[in-house]
């Protein structure tokens, strides 16, 4: 959808519209880079080029704007990203999607074994059964 609305606004007759895309743009292109499984030194690098777009993008959208009140705000979760990235690895440790699955127990344990009151009690005498 992204892509499409290009064709549609031109930056002649909508240029803070055009410049917002720009910067949905960066934001998606450096989202799908942290993504990457394995982070060698030229993609760090060429992440880290792809935020200075990004962050140029957003200040010169902030300042288009500025006089209508529109408020952007502040980058700092991908400021220091790909420095976490560099120390600990991919961002894979940051989120619980790749943990969802291992609370999939838990889930089916609440749902099949449990009258939904006094749950708390139940899960620990059904863990005392498992142990």
């Amino acid at each position: 959808l992204l892509f499409a609305i290009y064709s549609v606004l031109s930056k002649a007759a909508n240029p803070d519209t055009y410049l917002l895309l720009k910067v949905i743009q960066s934001y998606f292109e450096l989202d799908i880079y942290a993504l990457i499984n394995i982070h060698i030194k030229k993609s760090i690098k060429e992440e880290r080029q792809k935020l200075e777009v990004l962050n140029v993008r957003l200040k010169t959208y902030s300042q288009a704007t500025d006089h209508k009140g529109f408020k952007t705000s502040i980058m700092h979760a991908q400021q220091y990203l790909f420095d976490d990235i560099i120390a600990k690895g991919v961002t894979k440790n940051y989120n619980t999607k790749v943990n969802e699955s291992r609370h999939d127990p838990l889930k089916e344990a609440y749902q099949t074994q449990t009258n939904f009151k006094n749950i708390t009690e139940q899960i620990q005498f059904l863990i005392k059964l498992i142990k």
